[in-house]
């Protein structure tokens, strides 16, 4: 599944919508909750585990595929 899928599917939302610039200013789903469903999604799917920091840093789709990228993930 690719990461702009995850989020579609977790945000309720179409693929078509996202890019690597979405981020809770510019989605109304994508709130604390919302946040907190997108991370236990990515740790889930793609076998990883965020740090704090990590969570408090993922402010768009694209910082997000940065993440993963730093733990090995290929997107």
């Amino acid at each position: 599944m690719r990461i702009e899928e995850l989020f579609a599917s977790v945000l309720n939302l179409p693929v078509t919508s996202l890019d690597d610039e979405s981020s809770p200013a510019t989605i109304k789903n994508w709130n604390s909750l919302g946040h907190l469903k997108l991370i236990t999604a990515m740790e889930e799917l793609y076998g990883v585990t965020f740090t704090s920091a990590e969570i408090r840093s993922i402010k768009s789709l694209g910082l997000a595929r940065s993440i993963l990228g730093t733990k090995g993930v290929v997107l």
